[in-house]
């Protein structure tokens, strides 16, 4: 590396929640990893590490934040996404997502 030079960006990313009640969760994707995989193997690639008791209640900003990630998933691999979320008291649904797109929910039919 040239003296003075920037060094390239760390493959990996963290990302980090805090739920305000001891509750906390970070996300850890390799970038480099992810742009050689196929879709379907990224969620593989997404570790979820969690402290303290995720409750019903957490569910609304952790679907927030997951979401978040996912399209910063897209963006960055330029791959089109797709995540389940099941909520504690209500339908699951799918979102969809596109590099550089809003994402878009899918409500799946009730069984």
């Amino acid at each position: 590396m040239k003296e003075n030079s920037i060094p390239p960006a760390p493959s990996i990313q963290t990302f980090a929640l805090d739920l305000g009640d001891g509750t906390k969760c970070t996300a850890e994707i390799d970038f480099e990893k992810a742009l050689d995989a196929p879709p379907q193997q990224l969620p593989k690639l997404l570790r979820y590490e969690w402290q303290g008791r995720i409750l019903n209640k957490h569910f609304p900003v952790y679907s927030a934040w997951v979401q978040s990630i996912w399209q910063t998933v897209a963006d960055k691999t330029g791959k089109r996404l797709l995540l389940l979320l099941r909520p504690p008291f209500a339908d699951p649904f799918a979102v969809g997502f596109a590099p550089n797109q809003p994402s878009k929910i899918i409500h799946l039919p009730r069984r």
